[in-house]
């Protein structure tokens, strides 16, 4: 049983956002103080081929594997953790702290230009990927190479149970 709420941040943002390099720095960061700590990407907790029948992201598969570690995690005695992944509606909060009882859920979305989006997908993804992404990035620009990062944070703060 959890004694004290354990404080989660959700780094979410689009594909290509920079959210697992955020929550190694994060994690990095909070190893120096040192505070004991997880750092999650949620796409491991999914990665499986192919997915689940009606769950084409594995989205409820990364849920149900998240709850299965979380009572490990507060047996080795973790204060807080950062978690990667991709929220699209506030509802999905509800999902984690489901997953992570005695949880306190912060989401905290990164904000990159569109153009730079492009940029890092095109540098890190196939081309299979890239169509699969198509729909939700926009057109590469012919002088994407010039274009500087833009970054805004927003931070949803946690509801009360």
């Amino acid at each position: 049983m959890v004694s004290e709420r354990i404080p989660v941040v959700v780094v979410t943002g689009p594909v290509g956002a920079g959210k697992t390099s955020t929550i190694e720095s994060l994690s990095t960061l909070l190893g120096a103080i040192p505070l004991r700590h997880g750092a999650i990407d949620m796409d491991h907790l999914r990665w499986v081929y192919p997915n689940p029948e009606g769950d084409r992201f594995g989205v409820r598969l990364g849920y149900r594997n998240l709850a299965a570690i979380w009572p490990n995690l507060l047996d080795a005695g973790i204060r807080c953790v950062v978690l990667a992944d991709v929220v699209e509606a506030r509802e999905q909060v509800r999902e984690y702290e489901a997953a992570m009882p005695g949880a306190t859920v912060t989401v905290v979305r990164l904000h990159v230009a569109p153009e730079e989006l492009v940029r890092r997908l095109h540098g890190r993804e196939s081309e299979e990927s890239l169509e699969t992404l198509a729909p939700w990035t926009p057109p590469p620009s012919p002088a994407r190479s010039s274009i500087k990062s833009t970054c805004r944070v927003d931070v949803v703060p946690p509801h009360e149970p």
